[in-house]
């Protein structure tokens, strides 16, 4: 529901990737799914950017609940990491917070963006299907965000099966093609 509030709130990414997403103008899921694969095409692109230091001090920020300083560090990081959907919810938990409902929209609508993106790779019912994911934060994030509790995960091929269940005890099986991901750790690998 929170997503149909807020969805003309879109945004677009300047020419220069590491840059935030504009907050002012409107965008659809093509937008954000080219964004993604964009930002996972750049020389140096790394998918395990969760494990940062920077991204690990927003976290602790917005679990302390330090409103200012979440939206600050979030800002540069997001300069850098315009990919990043569990930042923009932060961020925009923060606006909400502060009783900005303008900043809540213009943030959350990215979030909802970069999720809509993956699910519309496909359907996540099989391989064929596969959602594809640029960094397996991705999935674990899409996972959270559905309510979804892991219980089993494996490799195949290349995508993670992940079995999980929702409230109620309903199971689900979804595929995520991690093909990005698993190429982008390859290189990094590599290079070390």
């Amino acid at each position: 529901m929170r997503a149909l509030f807020c969805l003309f709130g879109l945004m677009i990414v300047t020419s220069v990737f590491g840059k935030m997403i504009n907050l002012e103008s409107g965008h659809d899921v093509a937008f954000y799914t080219k964004l993604r694969f964009d930002y996972a095409a750049q020389k140096g692109y790394s998918s395990d950017w969760v494990s940062s230091d920077e991204r690990k001090a927003i976290v602790t920020s917005y679990k302390n609940g330090d409103i200012e300083q979440t939206i600050k560090q979030s800002h540069a990081w997001l300069e850098k990491v315009s990919v990043d959907a569990e930042v923009y919810l932060m961020v925009s938990m923060c606006m909400k917070e502060k009783g900005d409902l303008k900043s809540y929209c213009q943030y959350i609508a990215p979030f909802y963006g970069l999720l809509q993106s993956i699910t519309a790779t496909g359907d996540g019912k099989s391989q064929e299907t596969a959602f594809k994911v640029i960094s397996i934060s991705e999935e674990y994030f899409l996972l959270h965000e559905v309510g979804a509790k892991l219980k089993r995960q494996s490799l195949v091929g290349h995508c993670d099966k992940m079995e999980v269940e929702r409230q109620g005890g309903k199971e689900y099986t979804f595929y995520f093609d991690v093909s990005v991901s698993l190429k982008a750790t390859a290189k990094e690998m590599g290079e070390k």
